[in-house]
């Protein structure tokens, strides 16, 4: 009977260690876990492409847990407006997201936000181009 009944307290304990450090470890960066709902706000920046660079404006939206956007770019002569879906933290300060503009040109942009979360940086690609995609939340 003691022997079942330590048995019984070590399995206890094992899941209980188990099942604790899994709850740990949620995902590529759990450090800093939490970072992406502070993001909202107005980032004007560049975005290029083929080395050209235009003005560009990214907005970041949080709603509970979810974060999305839109953006704006005017490059030469011409307005491009999109939305952001699809945002997914991919390391420490890290996502992807899925932009398509208005005209149904989509792609994938992945970005590093700087420690204070002040700017970004990053690519974009999509079938017929890629290029840069940064910016600084404004004041």
């Amino acid at each position: 009977m003691k022997t079942n009944l330590l048995f019984a307290l070590f399995m206890a304990i094992s899941i209980g260690f188990v099942v604790g450090c899994n709850n740990t470890l949620d995902g590529p960066s759990a450090k800093s876990a939490g970072w992406q709902l502070k993001i909202a706000g107005e980032y004007p920046g560049i975005i290029s492409e083929s080395g050209n660079g235009a003005e560009g404006t990214t907005w970041f939206k949080v709603a509970g847990d979810k974060v999305s956007g839109t953006y704006r770019v005017d490059g030469g002569g011409m307005e491009y407006t999109g939305i952001l879906k699809d945002f997914t933290v991919v390391g420490d300060r890290k996502f992807k997201c899925t932009w398509v503009d208005m005209e149904d040109r989509q792609g994938v942009i992945t970005a590093t936000f700087s420690e204070d979360l002040s700017n970004f940086s990053g690519t974009w690609e999509a079938d017929d181009g890629d290029g840069t995609w940064q910016g600084k939340k404004a004041k």
